[in-house]
């Protein structure tokens, strides 16, 4: 009789002290780790007594599918202008998607979203509004929403050095207003010579300043050290009325950005002696459907083939089992090759490149 007191009694205790537990006596669950430092335990239901579909304890807003609340969008650029034909694109927890209509001319529109988180981003012509950054990227919806401030970065060039113009292989002339200066950017700044033409005009690149030669010209090569590599120039129309320049960006000869040509295949290719410094580029354009080979053959260097059209790649070096890679191309895929080495004092780099048309 005494055991089953004593069981009874046991029983009692334990409910009594998983009851405690259960009602936030255990630090874990009130919010504090076993070293007495707070700690946030996310709900694992909401309360929400009130009825605005934000929880009580945590206060998020909580998502329902079948809650569905219309607002009023007001779209602007930072500077809190209105953005007209904007449409904004909210997709919710579910992955349901909401559309609104284009934003009219004080940025207005609307919106019929279910209660919850969405994320957001926009449709717009590009043509006429330039190319913009969202500032805003997710909102959040109760019952009671009936606006949201969504708002758009104006990232269109202007000069400045935060949005520098850009100067390309493509371009042949720029403008610039009276005694007014521009910053500009060339990508890929590597084994690359800029060049402008005209007169009363100054250039600044890195510690640099060039004005024009005996010739009218400003000539220099920018120093960037991979194809990763961007250079920022300022260049200063010094006169008294609008000019417009000559401008011209040219890679070197086996640079990435004008690579030697392969025009027939079969016969050893010899570059000039190249260091651990030095990258020399290869392009060779497939007549047909086929596989591309490269054998290297000269020691203490190394080869990697790329094919732009579909991003294969290939690599090999002297040091490896074989010496000889190949890529299957399409016909007009253009292979990208490009030889190096590890040796400080330099070396001689030789392939022989081959192509064998595949069969019907």
């Amino acid at each position: 009789m005494k055991k089953i007191l004593l069981l009874i009694l046991m029983l009692a205790l334990s409910i009594s002290m998983l009851a405690a537990c259960d009602n936030g006596e255990d630090d874990n669950e009130n919010g504090n780790d076993n070293d007495g430092n707070n700690i946030t335990t996310p709900c694992v239901e909401h309360t929400d007594d009130n009825g605005d579909h934000i929880c009580d304890v945590c206060e998020e807003i909580i998502f329902e599918e079948d809650v569905e609340v219309t607002v009023e969008l007001n779209i602007k650029d930072t500077d809190g202008l209105p953005l007209c034909g904007v449409k904004a694109i909210f997709t919710d927890e579910d992955g349901n998607i909401v559309i609104s209509g284009e934003s009219d001319a004080d940025g207005k529109a609307s919106a019929t979203l279910y209660v919850g988180r969405h994320s957001v981003t926009y449709d717009y012509d590009s043509a006429s509004l330039g190319y913009y950054l969202s500032e805003t990227t997710s909102v959040q919806v109760a019952k009671d929403t009936t606006t949201l401030e969504l708002y758009l970065m104006d990232n269109n060039p202007d000069g400045t050095a935060e949005k520098p113009y850009a100067i390309s292989a493509d371009d042949e002339s720029i403008t610039i207003g009276a005694n007014t200066s521009y910053y500009y950017i060339i990508y890929r700044a590597v084994d690359v010579s800029f060049e402008l033409s005209g007169e009363g005009v100054k250039v600044t690149y890195g510690e640099n300043v060039y004005t024009p030669d005996g010739d009218g010209k400003i000539k220099f090569a920018l120093l960037g050290e991979d194809t990763n590599s961007v250079a920022s120039l300022l260049i200063e129309n010094t006169t008294a009325a609008e000019k417009t320049y000559s401008v011209k960006v040219e890679s070197v000869p086996g640079s990435y950005g004008n690579p030697f040509v392969i025009e027939s295949v079969g016969a050893t290719v010899t570059t000039a002696t190249i260091t651990s410094d030095d990258i020399v580029y290869y392009s060779y354009t497939a007549s047909a459907d086929g596989t591309f080979t490269v054998t290297l053959t000269s020691e203490k260097s190394s080869i990697s083939m790329t094919n732009a059209r579909n991003s294969q790649n290939a690599n090999t070096s002297s040091e490896a089992e074989t010496q000889t890679i190949s890529l299957t191309v399409k016909e007009g895929d253009v292979i990208l090759i490009d030889c190096s080495t590890t040796a400080k004092d330099g070396v001689v780099v030789t392939f022989v490149p081959e192509f064998e048309e595949a069969t019907e």
